[in-house]
């Protein structure tokens, strides 16, 4: 039983064995072993730490498949995710063992379900389908066909234009659900003040205690503030889902803290009825005997006259003609009669699947409820039954989204507030408020596409959030690269779409009275990763120095390769630099690289020689900060290159250098720019662009004293600032 619910329903108790060594051999274990170890125990975060650490992942996070791993630790990792709600995680690294088993008879039936839910909530409707059918076909469940019938009539699920779902402020980085109007404000779970999370298992119920919160409303502000944790005295731990009736009666969700403590992992939740006394104490509760032995029940709802307990319970058997099979969640009810309650009722098949269906609430005499077992968006959704046809109605868009949507409660016709772990929410599940007015969305579409070869983006967040407002929405584009957002109309939004390994795109919508439908295209940068080697002996060359130049705007900056001549060098797609690797004892090496694929690899090779001439131009002067040649240095560069047009082997290196005037960083620039300016004046004499490079030394080798600091003449200065032209032989 996988609910994503399972936080506040069973709940664990001591995981010492599995947290603790028992004996020296668990020290020699490998990460597999102890990653099967604690799954078996059901502690899957600290399993999934395990297993990840038996495979390969790049340095964007994501999975490398490898086909010499078992696929079944794939399975294992996908297994952990889907326990612990991460969807997304889940139907990553589901794809590769799921598309390797090719046979039911090895795929097991919960891997399809798991799957298939995991690929409904990224937004993979179409694979979804697929493995809702598979998962139908092997083993009749309803719920496969249910599941895939919902994908069949997604365009129904309407996103109602006339509803506005924004997330509360007091919500936290902590878990808040189940929303109770009480009183002046909101009751709701939260972990208390002595809860214990193990990263995100809570998910799985390993929390030390769960309690209730209290929420005034600031009408001042017109906001909700932080809760405070409210105390029931009792003995009551992992406390949950209160119902008032009578004016001052509650009944919660809730355990003794002393029930299975040695021998059981988890903890099964029951019904307790208490008071809330006029000095605003919750107190006096005592268990409902309900008859409900080995089972968890929560949520409990009642009807507007209190004499109809609604809750949703996991109970295998509850009669010969009431029974569970599943081992999930179904609502049932009780009546009270003459102050007892009666043996519960299954409310059948009609409403209960073989799913979970959970979070009961009545309004207006209709039947809220939710569940991941009837057609629906993706997760939890909410349903209703209508009351005059009998059917079970999904309340659709943008109240159900992909995620875990559960807790309905109405404070009146066109208000009140849920529970989501949607993607805009703050931490693990958040309170959201929904409104029914009359005032418009519209409804707008966004494209985005790659910027190198037009294709579409997948899977990529789009995040909206309305300026002045703390209305944020979360959206994934579809295979084609298609998102769809609900936008007010007439207001402003920021957009910020996002996708691992691609830059990130920000952007200001002003949106009018009609819809947008805007195409965004993401680039990304693509890699060299090349290394330096030696003709002379095939071995790497330790710390060369790399400069990297623009071709489109002349841009230029350094890099030095690290000890086995290894470098990197990352740019725009499309991208075409000019490469000068140069290494003193070394010819220097010339290249122009083109990045029109996301990873270049390339090995350059550079032979040792020592240049046959160096010609030291200290009369080429430049006016200050300046590097365009002037008029009366001409001849002396026209008679360097007469000389070196009569031998077409050889290669030519400019080297310019400052003085330590000005900054190291501007001098860098400085020199550079000189050097390039003589390099520029050769090439237009006739010297071969292949065969000459320019590099700028600042002032990083000074001939004399005259650094940062020490005073020197304009004569001394002057020796510092030189040109120089080394000519190599070629071969």
């Amino acid at each position: 039983m996988n609910s994503r619910f399972l936080h506040i329903v069973t709940l664990l108790l001591s995981f010492n064995s599995f947290a603790q060594v028992q004996n020296v051999s668990n020290l020699w274990m490998s990460s597999l072993e102890k990653g099967n170890k604690l799954y078996e125990g059901g502690l899957y975060s600290e399993a999934l730490e395990q297993y990840l650490l038996s495979i390969d992942i790049d340095s964007a996070d994501r999975v490398v498949f490898n086909d010499s791993v078992d696929y079944s630790i794939y399975l294992k990792i996908a297994r952990c995710y889907s326990n612990l709600k991460d969807y997304k995680q889940a139907a990553n690294y589901y794809e590769f063992p799921m598309d390797l088993a090719t046979k039911d008879a090895i795929i097991r039936s919960d891997d399809m379900l798991n799957y298939a839910e995991s690929l409904l909530s990224s937004g993979y409707r179409a694979d979804a389908k697929k493995w809702f059918d598979r998962y139908f076909q092997s083993t009749k469940d309803q719920r496969g066909k249910n599941r895939s019938k919902g994908i069949d009539d997604w365009n129904s699920f309407t996103h109602s234009l006339y509803i506005d779902v924004r997330g509360l402020r007091m919500n936290s980085s902590q878990v808040e659900m189940g929303p109770i109007v009480y009183k002046d404000g909101l009751v709701y779970s939260s972990k208390s003040e002595a809860a214990k999370y193990v990263d995100n298992d809570y998910l799985m119920g390993e929390i030390v205690d769960f309690g209730l919160y209290y929420s005034k409303f600031d009408s001042a502000k017109s906001r909700f503030l932080p809760g405070n944790p409210i105390d029931i005295k009792g003995g009551l731990f992992n406390i949950n889902s209160p119902a008032f009736f009578e004016t001052n009666k509650v009944i919660i969700s809730a355990n003794k803290s002393s029930i299975g403590l040695k021998n059981d992992r988890r903890v099964n939740l029951k019904l307790y009825q208490g008071v809330v006394n006029s000095e605003n104490e919750w107190e006096d509760f005592e268990e409902i005997p309900l008859d409900m032995e080995g089972s968890s029940l929560l949520s409990p709802s009642l009807s507007i006259n209190g004499d109809t307990l609604y809750f949703a319970s996991n109970q295998l058997y509850l009669s010969s003609n009431h029974k569970n099979e599943s081992g999930g969640f179904d609502i049932y009810y009780s009546i009270r009669i003459d102050g007892e309650w009666t043996a519960p009722i299954n409310m059948g098949e009609k409403i209960n699947t073989s799913g979970d269906e959970v979070y009961p609430h009545i309004f207006n005499g209709t039947l809220y409820f939710a569940s991941n077992g009837h057609p629906g968006l993706g997760g939890l959704d909410i349903y209703y039954v209508d009351k005059t046809t009998d059917e079970i109605v999904n309340v659709g868009g943008p109240i159900n989204s992909n995620a875990d949507d559960f807790g309905i409660f109405f404070l009146k016709d066109d208000d009140g507030f849920f529970a989501s772990n949607r993607e805009e929410s703050l931490g693990k599940d958040d309170l959201f408020e929904f409104k029914i007015g009359k005032e418009e969305f519209a409804e707008h579409s966004f494209h985005v596409i790659k910027e190198w070869d037009d294709q579409p983006v997948n899977n990529a967040k789009v995040t909206i959030s309305e300026l002045g407002t703390t209305n944020t929405q979360v959206y994934y584009t579809d295979r084609n690269g298609n998102a769809f957002a609900r936008l007010h109309k007439n207001a402003t939004y920021a957009m910020v779409i996002e996708r691992p390994g691609l830059i990130t795109i920000r952007d200001t919508l002003n949106i009018g009275s009609e819809p947008v439908f805007p195409t965004y295209h993401m680039d990304q940068y693509f890699v060299l990763k090349a290394f330096v080697f030696s003709e002379d002996d095939n071995h790497t060359v330790s710390e060369p120095h790399v400069f990297v130049r623009n071709l489109k705007d002349n841009s230029r900056v350094e890099i030095k390769a690290n000890d086995n001549g290894y470098f990197e060098v990352e740019r725009l797609s499309g991208e075409e630099v000019a490469i000068l690797i140069i290494k003193e004892g070394f010819l220097f090496h010339s290249d122009t690289i083109h990045f029109n694929q996301p990873e270049v690899t390339k090995t350059f090779s550079i032979h040792r020689v020592e240049p046959a001439e160096t010609v030291t131009l200290r009369d080429l002067l430049y006016d200050l900060n300046q590097y365009q040649l002037k008029e009366h240095l001409i001849p002396t560069l026209d008679s360097v290159a007469n000389n070196l047009v009569r031998f077409p082997d050889t290669r030519i290196l400019i080297v310019s250098h400052t003085d330590s005037k000005g900054t190291d960083k501007y001098n860098m620039e400085l020199s550079q720019k000189r050097a390039e300016s003589v390099m520029k004046y050769l090439i237009e004499r006739g010297i071969n662009p292949a065969k000459i490079a320019a590099e700028g030394k600042g002032e990083s080798e000074l001939l004399n004293e005259c650094s940062d600091g020490v005073q020197c003449s304009d004569e001394k200065h002057r020796i510092n600032r030189r040109t120089e032209i080394k000519i190599f032989r070629d071969n």
